[in-house]
């Protein structure tokens, strides 16, 4: 609603009061009345009684639609006088009251009792005038001269604006400027009677000139005086037919006044329209009835002046037992009989039928009991042969005993009371239809807080009925915080006697809801304020719209992200809007920035490709988020993330664009950095040999990051380890896998583990790597991944194996060397002290001796250098074992042909009492064979067999076949070889615990370990002490 405070100012009380009204004496003819009010051009008449020089006391008024009421009924103008058909003047207002109030309380009086006029009276009740609508409408020319004047109205204006959106006749307010021009002057204001009149609504029409209204049956006079009226700032009344939005006609009268601003100047034109279509149609029969009927009232004149002389009632006198013996003049012209015609009980003669009844029990009943009679009957006038309503009363005229005398009645004529009646109750009707039609919840409350009515809407919202709600408290339907608060304004209504405008929370089944309340009072005759009417309006989404754009601004302002808006509507797209983080940003204040292109931060740096992409977007009406180069006002560059979206209207159209704007300058800097380094990083990784991987810190450890040379290291893609969780936990050597996991475990306490473990490499072979990986946590400590740094360390393990397997042999040499020493200073002795002795022997003694002692002291000596041969040979083949030196050379061979040749070298070669029994199934076995390597074998197990057994003990020695190997077995009745001493049984020097002073090198066995492993073989010990010892030798039949 355009607010009228902002186009026009109330007048002071005394302008819209006109004290000079239309009068005339209660004895005035119908007839000359209406003739009076045709020559003066009024809408009304009041009826009053003279009392003193200009002293009038009102008694009633008659106005020109009381003049179409009676034609429409076919009244006859001839029989009454102004008296009888009036409006009695039940309320008026005293001057002193209309002086302390302003011109919308006078308003508000009107509407509220629904006055056609409003009398002003002195303390002494003597007419000083009267208030009408029209006055008021005229008295709108008027405004204040001085800003104290001013600023005293403002709060009037603001109530006569809500007098004047609610008054029923339409209010249009246009601009006082273009009245030459097709589109001008414009309107900027409708009441909502003008929709109502019109059908146009208040958006439809504002902006536009009033000539949408007329058509071609406009009066073109009419348009033209009101044209020269307005040239001129002139006020100007006219009939117009105008156009309803629908093309249909309707008659309005117009006046339209001129307002002035406090200089004087004419500033805009207000036009107060009533509807009189029903009017001018009346009109015209009237007129027509009228001509008709004048010369039949005038013929009657002398008649209409002697009735007027005549008290305004029928008076009646009756015996105390009901017999009627007197009748006035005025109850002889209404029946048109004489009083002897009257006397007694024939009065019932001019009764309605259906009324006689109630009249003859009712008059019955005061007769007897002597109370006052009372009632409502149909009285049937002869002169235009018409029953008409009319209240008779009655009461006893008493002697001093109390006894009746007589009965004095009146006849009061209330038919035209009755038609109000009735015209009040469809008034009623209609407006209880009006009301139950509001969307608005409408209700009314006594001074108690008792509903006293409801319209639907009240019944719809809140779930109840008008009858169930008529005489209940606010504080019996709502709960007693809400009903306090209820009753708090409405108090205050009462107090000041002033309409109040509130919102008011009030609880609905779907939760509270905010309503928007207009209170004013209901006053009484007295101007007593006896109810409260309120006019709720449900503003709960508005309210939640508020609040959410209120939000939303301050979430706007508060934004770090600078915020502008661009009218899309006008070249250049200027901003309108710029929020403080744009200036936080920028440097410019919004101040500076409104109005401007959006364009201007790009200075002259414009050869940037993101600046034609976002051209393109705004081109194309779509959202568009692109990086550019922007300058702040101190000149400095600062990268400039720019999100656009458009705003588009109901019709499609985009009106506006919002940018959102983050310097993203610090994230630039981080970008390059970040890219720097990460060059840097990827040269390191492509120059080093070692990889460099990321993994999480729980679980199975995910691999989220492997760098390239990954591929180089163990022959995997990178992708392979991040693609599948246990591509690195599955390739662990399984003796690896529980370490790995255990130092793992062990991360989250000590930040930094180190391992060495097998990985299984891409062509099958599991290498050893060397694993260092760092737990990174964040602020809080909380843990966020591994880094780790993974290298090969295969050949740094081989040569640690070999540098370990080194050192052992070294070890091992040094003991042989020890123990070489050591049984060959004991072993060489016994045949260096035989040589020895049988060379001295033989050099002191040879010439005594016999050849045969001679010859056995040779031999002795012989055999102890052979016994030596055979230790520096066992020490040979050790040597040459060692280095790999013994050669493998397989020839034709017939094993059981060797074995036999062997047996008999070996029992000619020692002197022994032992025998050796050798068995062998076949006569002849044939392979390839190394002779010298199975001597070796053979030699040193038959010796020791041999060395370790006592005498006469029998030595087996079995030679079987087994597909495509060979077994010997060598079983002797010896001492046995100890548990303890088997493990180290091949070893080199190495003898068993229990051998004594058998002598021996401990080389025998070395030697046939060796040799067997030459010839790929296997040798398996069974031994018990002080039982025997079985050796099985397995050999190939080939050697390949």
């Amino acid at each position: 609603m355009h607010a009228l405070t902002q186009l026009v100012s109330l007048p002071s009380i005394d302008t819209v009061i006109d004290f000079s009204p239309l009068t005339v004496p209660s004895d005035t003819s119908l007839l000359d009345a209406v003739s009076l009010m045709h020559q003066q051009q009024a809408s009304y008449v009041l009826v009053v009684e003279n009392l003193f020089a200009d002293k009038m006391r009102v008694l009633g008024w008659f106005t020109d639609q009381d003049v179409i009421r009676l034609v429409c009924c076919k009244f006859d103008f001839q029989a009454a006088t102004i008296s009888q058909v009036m409006s009695v003047a039940a309320i008026s207002l005293k001057y002193s009251q209309a002086q302390v109030n302003d011109i919308t309380y006078l308003i508000s009086f009107l509407q509220q009792y629904r006055l056609p006029l409003l009398p002003i009276v002195d303390e002494e009740n003597q007419l000083v005038g009267i208030v009408t609508f029209k006055t008021i409408y005229q008295a709108l020319q008027i405004t204040p001269t001085s800003p104290c004047q001013l600023v005293d109205t403002i709060e009037q204006l603001r109530l006569f604006e809500s007098a004047v959106v609610n008054a029923n006749d339409a209010i249009v307010i246009t601009t006082a400027d273009a009245l030459d021009e097709p589109l001008g002057p414009q309107i900027v204001y409708v009441n909502e009677a003008f929709t109502r009149i019109s059908g146009w609504s208040s958006a439809e029409v504002v902006g536009k000139t009033p000539r949408i209204l007329q058509g071609e049956l406009s009066d073109r006079t009419q348009l033209d005086r009101i044209r020269t009226a307005l040239q001129n700032c002139l006020p100007v009344r006219a009939e117009l037919i105008n156009y309803h939005k629908n093309g249909s006609t309707y008659w309005v009268e117009i006046n339209i006044v001129p307002i002035a601003d406090v200089q004087g100047k004419i500033t805009h034109f207000v036009s107060v329209q009533r509807d009189i279509t029903e009017q001018k149609q009346e009109n015209i029969e009237l007129e027509t009835r009228v001509e008709e009927r004048t010369q039949a009232l005038q013929k009657s004149e002398e008649r209409f002046r002697f009735l007027a002389e005549s008290i305004p009632q029928q008076v009646w006198i009756a015996q105390p037992d009901g017999y009627v013996e007197y009748i006035n003049q005025r109850m002889q012209s209404y029946l048109c009989c004489t009083q002897e015609e009257m006397w007694g009980w024939k009065w019932q003669n001019w009764v309605h039928p259906e009324d006689l009844s109630k009249c003859l029990d009712a008059w019955h009943n005061s007769i007897v009991t002597g109370e006052p009679l009372e009632l409502e009957f149909r009285w049937y006038r002869v002169t235009d042969k018409t029953y008409r309503w009319h209240l008779a009363r009655a009461v006893p005229q008493r002697d001093q005993d109390g006894k009746i005398l007589n009965w004095f009645g009146t006849n009061t004529d209330i038919d035209d009371l009755k038609v109000t009646e009735s015209v009040l109750r469809q008034t009623q009707a209609q407006l209880q239809a009006i009301l139950d039609n509001s969307p608005a919840i409408i209700y009314v409350v006594d001074n108690q807080n008792r509903f006293l009515l409801v319209n639907s809407q009240y019944e719809k919202v809140f779930k109840c009925s008008k009858q169930f709600l008529r005489g209940k408290s606010i504080y019996k339907f709502f709960p007693r915080h809400i009903a306090d608060e209820f009753a708090k304004n409405n108090r205050n209504v009462l107090t000041t006697g002033k309409p109040i405008e509130a919102e008011e929370i009030v609880p609905q089944e779907d939760g509270l809801h905010t309503y928007l309340s207009i209170k004013f009072p209901l006053k009484d005759a007295n101007d007593v304020p006896r109810a409260i009417c309120g006019i709720s309006t449900d503003i709960t989404d508005r309210k939640r719209t508020e609040a959410n754009l209120l939000l939303r601004d301050r979430a706007i302002a508060a934004s770090s992200n600078g915020i502008v808006i661009c009218d899309a509507r006008l070249p250049n797209l200027p901003i309108i809007y710029a929020n403080p983080a744009f200036e936080y940003i920028t440097g410019y204040s919004p101040e500076e920035v409104i109005g401007r292109s959006c364009r201007f931060l790009q200075g002259n740096d414009t050869n940037q490709p993101e600046i034609q992409e976002l051209r393109n977007a705004i081109q194309q009406a779509k959202n568009c988020t692109v990086v550019l180069r922007n300058y702040r006002k101190d000149g400095s560059l600062f990268w400039n993330e720019l999100s656009i979206s458009p705003v588009f209207d109901a019709d499609g159209n985009c009106t506006h664009y919002v940018g959102i704007q983050n310097d993203i300058t610090e994230r630039k800097q981080s970008e390059m950095a970040l890219m720097v380094s990460q060059r840097r990083l990827q040269y390191l990784l492509s120059a080093t040999p070692a990889v460099i991987y990321t993994c999480k810190p729980y679980e199975d450890y995910d691999i989220t990051f492997m760098s390239e040379n990954i591929t180089a290291m163990l022959g995997y893609a990178a992708k392979e380890f991040t693609e599948n969780s246990k591509f690195w936990s599955d390739r662990i050597h399984p003796e690896d896998k529980s370490h790995v996991f255990t130092e793992a475990a062990n991360l989250l306490k000590q930040g930094e583990c180190i391992c060495e473990y097998r990985f299984l490499h891409k062509n099958g072979n599991y290498i050893w790597v060397y694993d260092q990986f760092k737990l990174v946590r964040d602020d809080t400590g909380k843990p966020l991944e591994i880094v780790g740094y993974w290298t090969d360390i295969s050949k740094r393990k081989q040569l640690e194996e070999e540098l370990r397997t080194a050192l052992e042999k070294e070890k091992e040499l040094n003991e042989l060397k020890s123990r070489f020493v050591t049984v060959i200073s004991h072993e060489f002795r016994t045949p260096l002290s035989t040589i020895l002795s049988s060379s001295e022997l033989v050099e002191h003694y040879h010439h005594k001796w016999t050849e045969e002692k001679l010859l056995s002291h040779i031999h002795r000596i012989q055999h102890s250098v052979k016994h030596m041969t055979e230790m520096l040979n066992d020490v040979l083949v050790i040597g040459k074992a060692e280095v790999g030196k013994i050669d493998f050379k397989p020839i034709l061979l017939d094993l059981v042909e060797y074995c036999r040749d062997l047996l008999q070298e070996l029992q000619q070669d020692a002197n022994t009492e032992h025998a050796i029994a050798f068995d062998c199934e076949y006569e002849s076995i044939s392979c390839h064979m190394d002779q010298k390597l199975l001597g070796h074998i053979l030699r040193n197990l038959l010796t020791n067999a041999i060395k370790y057994s006592p005498n006469n003990s029998i030595i087996k020695f079995t030679l079987t076949y087994q597909e495509d190997r060979v077994v010997f077995e060598i079983k002797d009745q010896g001492i046995g070889i100890p548990q303890e001493d088997l493990p180290r049984l091949f070893e080199s020097f190495h003898r068993a615990a229990n051998v004594g002073n058998i002598p021996g090198t401990g080389l025998g066995l070395t030697i046939v370990k060796k040799c067997i492993d030459l010839c790929r073989g296997e040798i398996f010990v069974n031994s018990e002490v002080g039982v025997g010892t079985t050796f099985t030798v397995t050999l190939p039949l080939k050697i390949f």
